[in-house]
């Protein structure tokens, strides 16, 4: 009996601060740290986006950089690694690294069937990332390749 409360005892703190602690941006493994996050791939470009507070949001080579990494939330957040803002899509602004905000549609993200990253808070617009015009919210969304993206 006193084994049961002892186990009880240590598993529901352990469990607890598993579900309490905040994804970090490295994972650690044997031979030190490991990049977490996903990166986003282009499909027409091969480029992957790419940001930075001072630089924006654009597309660059494919790289292991924390620059083009991404911890993707179950709300639809995609949080920047590197800078610790989150990616934010609005009609007027345009798309950039911006200071996360709770229940902002605009940093809400989702990926349709036909691989677009459509934004909730400006309905009706995707992420399109062409080398000439940059990553921009284009609307209407379409079956264009500027509009396709992998996970990478």
């Amino acid at each position: 009996m006193h084994i049961r409360r002892l186990l009880a005892a240590v598993a529901i703190p352990v469990a607890l601060a598993s579900v309490f602690t905040a994804p970090a941006a490295y994972a650690s493994t044997d031979s030190g740290k490991e990049a977490v996050g996903t990166r986003f791939k282009n499909a027409q470009t091969g480029l992957c986006l790419d940001g930075s507070v001072a630089g924006g949001v654009v597309l660059k080579t494919c790289n292991a950089g924390d620059y083009q990494r991404f911890v993707e939330y179950a709300d639809g957040t995609l949080k920047h690694v590197q800078s610790g803002r989150c990616l934010d899509g609005s009609a007027s602004a345009g798309v950039r690294l911006y200071t996360c905000t709770l229940s902002s549609n605009y940093q809400a993200w989702y990926t349709t069937d036909a691989n677009q990253l459509r934004n909730l808070g400006a309905v009706g617009y995707c992420l399109d990332g062409s080398v000439s015009q940059g990553v921009r919210m284009v609307t209407p969304c379409s079956s264009s390749r500027y509009q396709q993206w992998t996970r990478y």
